[in-house]
């Protein structure tokens, strides 16, 4: 017989007490051994790298650059940019986050990214920044204390008029802006144009913005004290009020309102019709709201219903879903069932226009009221719990490396995508990794061009021929040295005109090289005037300004490896 504890010899019976005895030793050292394991990680949310690249104006990179990632209003994560403007942070979680890129003498950037597989790449150009200084003054040229100054100029910066009628923007973008100003009763608006050592003085017209009492007739009180009064035309959003303002105990608001503001009410349960704030002559008056609930109250969660075929019209499932605004802002997720039906809860408002995704699937977006290429598709439903019909069509897939005449070569840009018959279609352009690769995920079948270019000047350009649910790995690619156009932008006495939009256009296109999707592009003076564009196909070119008569088009040539310089005199800049 076999002893305990493989001994060999034999042991007698142990009595039940002993027994007893030995299980709670036998417990206790086990729960000693495992209190002192470290404890078991919780799982974590799926994580990707972020990198990317900030340029200038004039194309070259920004060194020391910071780099900051937000999710829901924390900072989760912070670098600087190396001495060619890289920047790589590790393990952001996916989802939708705000980048901020900031650097000195450089407008601060604040953009939102989807951080999804394949949208791992972010690059951006960071513009010359200046002083912008100025006062707020009435209609009888007295200061205007504690006035709001908002500035936009790709963003919204805010100032605050100090007792002297003082307000300053320490890093103002150079170029064209729109500057408002809200006084205690008057409003003022105009367009500037912020240039080194600019001084704005904004003059407050007699009237023009009031503080109007909104009445809401016909609301609970447990409801109104959930409720609040939005103005929702364009002036309005820009009042210190931000546009957003809670009812008070009796069901009142004080607003600030323009003529041409609507208010509304925002309620669980119930709706009113916008009044305008000239509904009433007297200024006054207050603006009535009538509440009217809606029938079975709106739920905080509406829900998106439908179902999901194919091109012959049999249900498709297991595709998950991704629902979102035009601003990038997730509002629901969800997948298809097997019998093709979805129900997709969404933090959405009722008449807000949405896209339908497809998350990294074969199939795209195919029609919803009208064909759309792509693999997304833009919605707007009458009711946020209708029900939506989609057509899923298989794509196919391009994961390829960009690659130069000489072998592989690391590389940080951007890729064009274009069908080859239709140039002008062009696709959101995709970004080559540190390695040159890139995916394209589910594109309808069809042929496509592509185009990217490298540090050194040089432009590449393939064709890729995609077909349904097949992936293309290996492309030929083509490549040219490109040129360079650069000069500068000078008003008459000879200053400089920082931030204009340039406009480039190619007038022959020789090849398929020249006909991708960067057909054109634009391009932006730094605060000296100064502009440059590299990798440019070679040919005839033209260049404006953008939205402007200021400057006449000039024609140039771009020829391979030379830099072309187009100087811009213009008369004055332009208003």
């Amino acid at each position: 017989m076999t002893g305990e504890f493989g001994t060999g010899r034999g042991v007698a019976p142990r009595s039940p007490a002993c027994l007893a005895m030995s299980r709670t030793l036998l417990l206790t050292l086990l729960s000693l051994v495992l209190g002192s394991l470290p404890a078991q990680a919780p799982a974590r949310t799926a994580a990707l790298p972020l990198q990317g690249r900030l340029f200038d104006e004039l194309g070259e990179p920004v060194p020391a650059a910071t780099v900051e990632v937000w999710r829901d209003g924390r900072l989760t994560h912070r670098t600087a940019t190396d001495a060619v403007g890289r920047f790589l942070l590790v393990g952001v979680p996916v989802g939708q986050v705000e980048v901020t890129l900031a650097a000195p003498g450089k407008a601060t950037v604040r953009r939102p990214h989807l951080l999804v597989p394949g949208r791992q790449v972010l690059v951006a150009e960071l513009c010359d920044a200046v002083r912008l200084s100025g006062r707020v003054l009435d209609a009888a040229g007295r200061p205007v204390a504690d006035a709001v100054v908002l500035l936009f100029a790709d963003g919204r910066s805010e100032a605050r008029s100090d007792a002297r009628g003082e307000f300053v923007f320490p890093t103002a973008r150079v170029g064209r802006g729109v500057l408002r100003a809200f006084g205690p009763q008057s409003f003022g608006a105009l367009d500037t144009d912020v240039q080194e050592g600019a001084r704005i003085e904004v003059r407050l017209p007699r009237a023009g913005i009031a503080s109007r009492l909104v009445r809401v007739h016909g609301l609970p009180e447990a409801t109104a004290r959930l409720a609040h009064v939005r103005v929702v035309s364009f002036e309005g959003m820009l009042s210190p009020a931000a546009g957003r303002v809670a009812l008070a105990a009796d069901g009142t608001a004080a607003v600030q309102v323009l003529s041409t503001s609507l208010v509304e009410l925002v309620a669980p349960g119930f709706v009113t019709s916008p009044r305008g704030a000239l509904v009433e002559n007297a200024a006054l008056t207050p603006i009535e709201l009538h509440a009217v609930a809606v029938a079975g109250a709106m739920p905080a969660r509406a829900v998106l219903r439908g179902r999901a075929e194919d091109e012959q019209e049999r249900p498709v499932g297991g595709i998950a879903l991704r629902v979102e605004t035009f601003d990038d802002q997730i509002v629901g997720r969800g997948t298809i069932a097997a019998d093709g039906t979805f129900a997709v809860p969404l933090e959405l408002a009722a008449n807000q226009p949405f896209r339908v995704c497809v998350e990294r699937g074969e199939f795209y977006v195919g029609n919803v009221g009208a064909r759309l290429r792509g693999r997304d598709c833009e919605v707007t439903l009458p009711r946020a719990d209708a029900e939506l019909v989609l057509l899923l069509e298989r794509g196919g897939d391009v994961v390829a490396q960009a690659r130069t005449q000489d072998g592989e070569r690391p590389m940080l840009r951007e890729v064009h995508v274009a069908c080859a018959d239709r140039p002008w279609s062009t696709f959101v352009p995709t970004y080559c990794d540190e390695n040159g690769c890139f995916e394209l995920r589910g594109l309808p079948a069809d042929e496509y061009l592509l185009r990217t270019s490298t540090d050194g000047g040089e432009v590449l350009w393939a064709t890729a021929r995609v077909r349904t649910g097949r992936v293309t790995e290996a492309l030929q690619w083509h490549s040219a040295a490109g040129g360079t156009v650069q000069g500068r932008v000078l008003v008459a006495g000879g200053a400089p005109v920082g931030g204009m939009v340039l406009r480039l256009w190619q007038c022959n296109r020789p090849d398929a090289m020249a006909a991708t999707a960067d057909a054109w592009c634009t391009v932006r003076t730094d605060r000296l005037g100064r502009y440059r564009r590299a990798a440019l196909p070679p040919g005839e070119w033209r260049l404006v300004a953008d939205g402007s008569d200021a400057i006449a088009p000039v024609a140039f040539d771009v020829r391979a490896g030379s830099a072309e310089t187009a100087e811009l005199p213009v008369a004055a800049p332009p208003r």
